[in-house]
């Protein structure tokens, strides 16, 4: 900024999504592509639907698509238990000053929030993630645990 000292960038990213539900399902489709150069993220986030745990999806000039479902079990009688999935994929360039492995992404995380009495502040979370990048790239495996409990004050 200001003085231009990284030089100047030129990066775009184009993104659409589409969701729909029945009940306690939801699906979603999402579809993003970059150009120019690298996105810069200045403040830290990403703002692509397709942002997953391992991997952005915005590499210069990559075109992604993502397909998502999420649910709630109170509907069959498991009240505080929810999941979703998404699976990802990415097309790069081949060849040039672009050029990346294409990947993909599967991941897949399961919540618990009681409602009951202490335990209504508690929230547990499971969370996996597989990125596999093509072309010697590195296959990556993720797995989180998060426990939160809120405290009033």
């Amino acid at each position: 900024m200001g003085s231009e000292l990284a030089g100047t960038r030129s990066g775009q990213l184009f993104v659409a999504e589409a969701s729909a539900g029945y009940n306690s399902l939801i699906g979603s489709v999402a579809f993003t592509t970059t150009t120019g150069d690298r996105i810069t993220k200045p403040w830290g986030g990403d703002p692509s639907y397709n942002s997953l745990m391992i991997s952005d999806f915005d590499s210069p000039d990559e075109n992604t698509f993502r397909v998502g479902l999420s649910c709630d079990f109170k509907d069959i009688g498991l009240p505080g238990f929810s999941a979703f999935t998404n699976y990802a994929w990415g097309n790069s360039p081949d060849s040039g000053p672009n050029a990346t492995p294409d990947q993909q992404e599967f991941n897949v995380t399961f919540d618990f929030r009681p409602d009951v009495g202490e335990l209504r502040s508690f929230w547990l979370r499971f969370r996996y993630g597989y990125n596999d990048r093509e072309s010697g790239g590195i296959s990556r495996n993720d797995f989180r645990v998060i426990a939160n409990y809120s405290i009033d004050f």
